[in-house]
């Protein structure tokens, strides 16, 4: 990542073209991330989860489907997949408007995010709910029977396209959409409320289909606060150490 930060980003052509490999970059060490989980031989983790997820939060779902009507749960995988456009909206703002040490900074923090949740897990391979042998048949058939067409459409995709089924702890779809309401808050991005709102909407979504526990919610609220923490610009931290209070 020290070749993002290293030289100052001159135009906007430099700035996409510095973004666009970046992204190539990310999404071939994501699709690697579950050949290097097989290699090791590393075994899923969703007993562990699923014995929290049932300690704390046993009438929630995924683990209590709610019968939601197939409108409903097609909402949300519109705004599952809402998601991959997130970070590339966010950057696309700051690149258009010329902001681009912004643009800078936020691509290094939604880095730090993406990697370490790549690091994570290696160590803590989960699948979630719909795909776990540990959660009981009966809950898996009805989570993957709810929603119409387009859910079904969604789920073929995902499955198709995903390479790393083992992403689930903690969800990268809840810290990433918190890590990007942030820095549009931060850099005042216009339509920050917009991110604000898709944020629990896109937590909310990873539940109802199936995709994620609880507790993968809750372990990647942290870990957004952390790459928050590591991608704040070093010219902002020295700032701040050098006013002092008055």
């Amino acid at each position: 990542m020290t070749w993002i930060e290293g030289s100052p980003w001159r135009t906007r052509r430099q700035a996409a073209a510095r973004l666009a490999i970046a992204g190539i970059v990310l999404l071939a060490v994501y699709e690697s991330v579950g050949s290097v989980i097989t290699a090791f031989g590393r075994p899923l983790r969703d007993g562990w989860v699923i014995a929290v997820e049932r300690t704390f939060f046993p009438a929630l779902p995924p683990l209590a489907p709610l019968p939601l009507p197939s409108g409903v749960v097609d909402a949300f995988s519109v705004v599952y997949v809402a998601y991959f456009t997130l970070p590339v909206i966010l950057l696309a703002l700051l690149v258009w408007r010329g902001r681009l040490d912004e643009a800078r900074s936020a691509m290094r923090t939604l880095l730090i995010a993406y990697y370490t949740h790549y690091a994570v897990y290696i160590v803590m391979p989960v699948v979630g709910p719909i795909r776990a042998p540990d959660v009981p048949q009966d809950v898996r058939l009805q989570l993957a029977a709810e929603g119409g067409a387009l859910t079904r459409g969604v789920r073929d995709a995902i499955d198709a396209i995903e390479c790393t089924p083992q992403d689930a702890f903690p969800s990268a779809h809840a810290s990433i959409a918190v890590v990007v309401a942030a820095l549009a808050r931060r850099y005042r991005v216009r339509g920050q409320a917009l991110f604000a709102i898709a944020a629990p909407a896109i937590a909310c979504s990873t539940i109802v289909l199936g995709y994620h526990y609880v507790v993968d919610i809750a372990a990647a609220m942290p870990l957004a606060w952390a790459a928050l923490r590591a991608g704040v610009p070093r010219r902002a931290v020295a700032l701040r150490h050098c006013v002092s209070p008055t």
